[in-house]
């Protein structure tokens, strides 16, 4: 019978008479140590035992720390003059350092050059490079450096610490003065890159024999996979680990991505869909999945870290409307489930507030109103931000980040995080690592002294950033993995990714601040071709030895870029005929499957969908009072019934948007108010051509600038100006085709009206009336937006407002035009039937029309029918005109089906 427990990640039985003679095992990382430790207890079980001596298996840096630890136990005099700072420390010494050297100023820059400045460093000690060799070399940047690292060792004697690199100095010498005891036998395990000369001699001191260990498993099967692309490959990938498990679960399958840490948001979708395409469904609980992606993710991407960061900074007097919006959206924060009614409404009423950075008052008044609002479903949100408000007024300007730890963990509190539901385990791992990142935060109070709120928020932010997280999972048959993190395991089938001339061998990666001459002479980490080619060959070797089946693959293109298989992968294989290319069942599946499908899709058994008509609604209860949205309500009857039955009878209505300085509605308002006012104090055409240029703009200025002073307490002085200028060139440029246009005189600016329609009263307001010298009427609407190309002819008007206008009026007409005055475009737009006056707008019989009398009936006729749809309740989902389906898109959620 076959257990369903995955097999050993490590094969113990030629490591066993070492650990039973107490041989220490060093490992370059802590997974291949816990996969050894696994091992043992498995072997040890099998044997019959039922208790059993802890192997002492180490990663290699886990060791040195212990070394320094029997150390301190012993009193060892170098350890007692300083402790070893973490690396979080070191990295901030490293860049006050070069703050205080004027190179740069605080802040990206600074931090990037000091992670470069602290791995040098490192690099040189434990590469046993003096600095003095550095010194002479002639390189630019290595002046610069040395002034770097003089100024850090004088920060890190005055706070009595030592970096990490001269701590393993200190146990290289206590080595070597016997202050440690020696040990009989050292096994080094999946080192692919060797240890530096530092770590070899302390090793070397510290055990009589050091054994290096090396597999001897020759691979049964190997073949290739060629995807399109590298998104193709990881699923191919995905699809084979998951057949795979499917088809023995004790089996332990790997899967080996070199990019895996840049590509880990991608892969974690594609093995997702691949092994539990049901987690799109919102009433399936998040678990740990059946496989383990060993990179993990800036913390600061963890939803519950995000959350917490994003919540402090609450106390800060403006902020984006995006990031109330986050906040509004978070769930982990309140006290009550059941308040996303609230949560909505206080969003709508901070957009509706058009401000592109609202203010956190403005946030907590909105909060209240939405709460008052749906006064059945106490919340309680209001009361947690009136609280963490009252607690920021309290707090003290300054204070160290023990303080601040402290007070952020009050602040979280006071707004209920992490929320009022029971944590998945994923997000209590992520609760657990916050608390630890709060513990590296402080310790960061040995180089920081006393910060105010924002230091603090941003230096709290910058850690979550820079450290990974990963969640914990129970034992799983696959195992996601990047190069150095697969070395030493051993798997039953192995998948090798990205194996193409760009990845294998991977290219030197130098570090700027020391000479290239020296890091190659002195083999430092990826200082050279012939190390990056020796380390690919090394690595491929050991996959090769600790696998039965391998596969290798790569993406053929990215982009439009085509890649080669490496050359390297001639020595995995037996031959070089194409023979050893086999295509797998999950493979062929794979290039079966159309793209655009959802691997969900085929666990639903076919159904047939019956067709319900839902296209009639209730009709109208005809109103006493003219209805609301006069015009725009015949507009969108005649574009969507569909869409005029959301906006105009169920109220659907866009989330404002807000823009800076003036919305769009803003400017419209504006343009039509300066026009009124002009056109108030001008009168008619024969006054216009009697000002002179500079006095119609004395004018306008002075009109302008009157209409504009409701903005100038918000936007500003200089805002006005610019507007006011603005506005004078565009509304000069209408005036200029005004100048142009047959004598008329203005007899109405707007003038209300009434019409009804189909049994439906509408109530208007015409922009502008003119009458020109033979009596007759020119009615002119003005548009700002930026397109304006109406179809008059349409037998469902797209712009019914100037026929309702028309119809309306009872002298004779001579034109109906709209007037646009945008940024874009300044043109008259509409019709008349003389062609002196129609120029350059369209003639009516150019549209079919005779005369107005028959346009007028056409369009009353065109009108009603339109407005009898509405009243009786027609809401087909139809889209008159392709235009008409981009028009008012956000809508489309609602609609259940299209057509033309």
């Amino acid at each position: 019978m076959t257990s369903d427990l995955p097999s050993a990640l490590f094969d113990i039985e030629p490591l066993v008479p070492h650990l039973e003679a107490g041989a220490v095992v060093l490992t370059p990382n802590r997974r291949l140590a816990q996969a050894i430790v696994k091992s043992w207890g498995g072997y040890c079980v099998q044997c019959g035992l039922e208790v059993w001596r802890q192997p002492s298996v180490w990663p290699i840096e886990d060791w040195l720390a212990e070394c320094w630890q029997h150390l301190q136990d012993r009193g060892y005099q170098a350890c007692l003059t300083g402790s070893v700072a973490t690396a979080n420390v070191e990295s901030l010494l490293w860049e006050s350092a070069i703050i205080d050297d004027g190179f740069v100023d605080a802040g990206t820059q600074a931090a990037a050059f000091a992670r470069k400045a602290q791995d040098a460093f490192h690099n040189l000690i434990c590469w046993e490079v003096p600095l003095t060799d550095i010194a002479t070399s002639g390189h630019e940047p290595v002046l610069r450096f040395l002034q770097w690292q003089a100024r850090c060792q004088t920060l890190l004697r005055e706070k009595d610490l030592m970096t990490l690199a001269e701590s393993y100095q200190v146990i290289a010498k206590a080595y070597d003065e016997a202050a440690l005891p020696i040990g009989n036998e050292v096994v080094l395990i999946g080192f692919q890159n060797p240890p530096s000369p530092l770590h070899r001699r302390i090793v070397e001191s510290a055990y009589n024999e050091v054994v290096e260990w090396q597999s001897s498993r020759a691979v049964a099967d190997a073949r290739l996979f060629v995807a399109d692309n590298d998104a193709a490959e990881i699923a191919a990938a995905a699809a084979w680990a998951r057949d795979k498990v499917r088809e023995n679960p004790s089996r332990r399958i790997g899967v080996v991505l070199p990019q895996l840490t840049k590509n880990r948001y991608r892969v974690e979708r594609l093995f997702r869909e691949a092994f539990a395409p049901e987690y799109v469904l919102p009433q399936v609980p998040r678990g740990v999945p059946t496989y383990n992606i060993s990179a993990g993710y800036p913390s600061s991407d963890a939803p519950l870290v995000r959350s917490a960061l994003r919540l402090l900074r609450l106390h800060r007097a403006t902020a984006s409307l995006e990031y109330y919006v986050e906040v509004i959206n978070d769930p982990f924060w309140g006290r009550v489930f059941d308040d996303q009614i609230i949560r909505a409404r206080c969003q709508v009423l901070l957009r509706d507030g058009d401000r592109v950075e609202p203010g956190g008052g403005d946030f907590r008044a909105c909060m209240e109103r939405a709460e008052a609002a749906v006064s059945d479903l106490p919340s309680g949100l209001s009361q947690c931000l009136q609280n963490f408000q009252r607690r920021f007024r309290e707090q003290p300007a300054y204070g160290d980040l023990v303080y601040w730890s402290r007070e952020f963990t009050e602040r979280l509190a006071l707004l209920g995080w992490p929320g009022p539901r029971s944590l998945d385990s994923i997000e209590y791992q992520q609760h657990q690592h916050w608390l630890d990142l709060l513990g590296e935060f402080e310790a960061l109070d040995l180089v920081t002294g006393e910060v105010d709120v924002d230091q603090a928020l941003n230096l709290l932010a910058r850690l979550c950033r820079e450290t990974p997280f990963q969640p914990e999972s129970d034992e799983t048959p696959v195992q996601v993995l990047g190069l150095l993190e697969a070395s030493g395991l051993k798997f039953d089938a192995l998948w090798l990714a990205e194996m193409h001339d760009e990845q294998w061998p991977q290219t030197p990666q130098y570090n700027p601040l020391l000479p290239v001459d020296l890091q190659r002479r002195s083999d430092m980490p990826k200082a050279s071709v012939e190390q990056e080619l020796g380390l690919a060959r090394r690595m491929l070797q050991t996959f090769k030895s600790n696998t039965d089946l391998l596969v290798c693959s790569f993406g053929r293109y990215e982009g439009d870029t085509e890649r080669q298989l490496t050359p390297l992968v001639d020595s995995l294989f037996s031959c070089d005929s194409p023979g050893m290319v086999s295509e797998t069942d999950t493979e062929k599946a794979l290039t079966a499957q159309p793209v655009s499908a959802h691997p969900l899709m085929p666990r639903f058994a076919p159904v047939t969908l019956e067709r319900i008509t839902v296209d009639k609604a209730p009709p109208l209860d005809l109103p006493d009072a003219p209805l609301r949205g006069g015009s725009a309500l015949l507009r969108d009857q005649a574009l969507c019934p569909f869409n005029a039955f959301a906006l105009w009878r169920l109220g659907a209505q866009p989330l404002s948007e807000p823009q800076p300085g003036m919305n769009y509605r803003d400017r419209g308002v504006v343009i039509h108010r300066v026009m009124q006012l002009f056109w108030q104090a001008t009168e008619s055409q024969a006054n216009l051509l009697a000002m002179r240029g500079e006095d119609i703009q004395a004018r306008l200025g002075v009109i302008c600038k009157r209409v504009l002073q409701p903005f100038k307490a918000i936007l500003g002085e200089r805002f006005v100006d610019i507007e006011t200028e603005r506005l004078c060139r565009l509304c000069s440029a209408w005036l200029d085709i005004e100048r142009a246009r047959a004598p008329f005189e203005v007899v109405g600016l707007e003038v209300p009206a009434e019409i009804t329609l189909g049994e439906l009263r509408f109530s208007l307001r015409l922009d502008r009336v003119d009458r020109l010298t033979d009596g007759r009427l020119a009615v002119i609407d003005y548009k700002t937006g930026n397109t304006l190309s109406p179809r008059f002819s349409a037998d469902r008007p797209e712009e019914p407002q100037l026929f309702m206008y028309a119809l309306t009026r009872d002298e004779p007409l001579a034109e109906l035009s709209f007037a646009q005055i945008s940024a874009q475009k300044v043109q008259r737009v509409g019709l008349s039937d003389d062609p002196e006056v129609a120029r350059p707008m369209l003639e009516l019989r150019a549209l079919g029309l005779e005369s107005w009398t028959v346009a007028l009936q056409t369009w009353r006729h065109q009108l009603t029918e339109i407005a009898a749809e509405f009243r009786d309740g027609d809401a087909s989902v139809i889209f008159y005109t392709r235009e008409a389906s981009r028009f008012q898109n956000y809508l489309l959620p609602l609609c259940f089906c299209i057509s033309w």
